[in-house]
């Protein structure tokens, strides 16, 4: 899939890197790839993490991400590249169409609980696109439950598409996993991307992971918004996606996502 893009490689263990590492962290400007790097999606349903896994990725090895959308706020802050898909470590797409999946060598699929990215989505559209803003409770009252029925269908197609007609390699990476294991799972991103990382990129990524766009848990409670039937939708709908997901990646076999009825 291409070269490294750093000739440092220090950081090889899956110990916690020392708090000394940590000395002096400062963000990085992340600037463009080479010419001539595979064309690597970074998929997901809105509101699953991916923008967050754009300055992770950033952070930890000093390379622009890209994006088939072209959001100007988040080009004027530490998103050189929005609105470019060449030269870039990986391109943020939410897109299922067949040709758009034929541009990308390759691609990380990233997946949230639905209960949490739709209700999360929700959110995001009923603040105008706010990244950081709260809808109402009026707001959950009159539009979530038609609103879900809606996206959960949009959220299964997502990964039905790429985890069965995707033909490049793929990498999974689970939002709600990478929560408790963040320096996994971006060990794991780093060796799928080809990019090498320091003990000190490690550990500053890890110390500045929150990155500018982050909203702050909502003042309503998810579990008081989803009704008993949409509950039974979700979860039968997640049982077809995991099973498609257990097959394309075994070693996740175990793995399951929480119904709304068992969350705090």
């Amino acid at each position: 899939m291409g070269a490294c893009l750093s000739q440092e490689a220090d950081y090889v263990s899956d110990e916690p890197p020392k708090q000394s590492a940590c000395d002096s962290c400062s963000l990085k400007k992340p600037v463009l790839a080479p010419p001539g790097r595979p064309t690597i999606a970074l998929v997901s349903f809105p509101r699953s993490g991916n923008t967050w896994t754009r300055h992770l990725l950033q952070q930890l090895s000093g390379v622009a991400t890209g994006s088939v959308y072209c959001d100007r706020q988040l080009k004027k802050t530490l998103y050189p590249a929005e609105c470019r898909t060449d030269r870039v470590l990986v391109v943020k797409t939410h897109n299922v169409f067949n040709q758009e999946m034929m541009k990308f060598d390759a691609a990380v699929i990233l997946i949230r609980n639905p209960f949490l990215s739709i209700f999360s989505f929700f959110e995001y559209i009923s603040t105008k696109r706010s990244l950081t803003k709260h809808a109402s409770l009026v707001d959950f009252q009159e539009h979530f439950k038609e609103f879900a029925k809606e996206r959960i269908h949009q959220w299964e197609n997502t990964y039905f598409v790429w985890l069965k007609k995707f033909k490049g390699p793929t990498h999974l990476v689970i939002y709600d996993h990478m929560l408790e294991h963040l320096q996994q799972d971006l060990a794991g991103m780093a060796e799928f991307l080809h990019f090498n990382y320091t003990t000190k990129d490690m550990c500053c990524t890890i110390k500045q992971r929150e990155g500018r766009f982050h909203r702050d848990r909502s003042r309503i409670n998810p579990k008081t918004v989803y009704s008993a039937d949409i509950i039974k939708l979700f979860e039968n709908t997640i049982d077809r996606v995991l099973s498609i997901l257990h097959n394309r990646f075994p070693m996740k076999a175990n793995f399951r996502f929480q119904s709304i009825r068992e969350m705090d």
